[in-house]
């Protein structure tokens, strides 16, 4: 596992209190340096995981140390859906989306992950590991069950309430040096 989850805070929040988080994740990110960093969003419907992401792009916009980053928020899922190859055109949406940014120090913002399958989530590691980086790309996540949960999550945000058992379930398949902890601990 990634030691990126040394420096990623634990954010337990409403949305009433995504701006806060917003700035913490983008705190968090630039102590990262260089190292690429994946990070989930978990909450249920309506707990403000949409709200920040929406926040992050804006906080970013504000911050002159930022100027240099791109925060691209990608809502795939919901698009595909409609489509006869849905992991085709999700494939390609994220192809389209992301290979456009030139800047040096990209992020890209994933939303909408609750809507997809496995294979998606296995499509989405993929294309992110073979497209060309110029920086940190950052997937927020919103992931309420173990069928939701990609691979390359380093660390997570949490958005208001999970229950002991979607909570447990999460940190033993993505964050194995927490699997060993409570829920309480957590």
């Amino acid at each position: 596992m990634s030691s990126s989850l040394a420096w990623l805070p634990r954010i337990t929040t409403d949305l009433a209190g995504v701006e806060v988080a917003a700035r913490s994740i983008l705190e968090a990110i630039d102590s990262a340096g260089e190292a690429p960093v994946s990070i989930a969003v978990v909450g249920r419907s309506g707990s403000g995981k949409t709200a920040l992401c929406s926040t992050i792009q804006a906080a970013a916009a504000a911050e002159a140390t930022w100027e240099t980053h791109t925060i691209d928020l990608l809502e795939c899922s919901r698009d595909s859906a409609a489509y006869s190859n849905p992991l085709g055109h999700f494939i390609q949406t994220i192809e389209d989306r992301y290979q456009p940014v030139s800047h040096h120090n990209s992020i890209v913002v994933l939303e909408g992950w609750s809507d997809l399958r496995s294979e998606e989530a296995m499509a989405v590691e993929t294309v992110l590991e073979h497209l060309p980086r110029g920086g940190c790309p950052v997937c927020l996540v919103p992931v309420i069950s173990k069928e939701d949960a990609p691979a390359f999550v380093d660390g997570y945000v949490e958005l208001g309430p999970l229950d002991d058992a979607q909570r447990l379930d999460f940190f033993s398949r993505c964050l194995p040096s927490c699997a060993a902890r409570t829920a309480v601990d957590l």
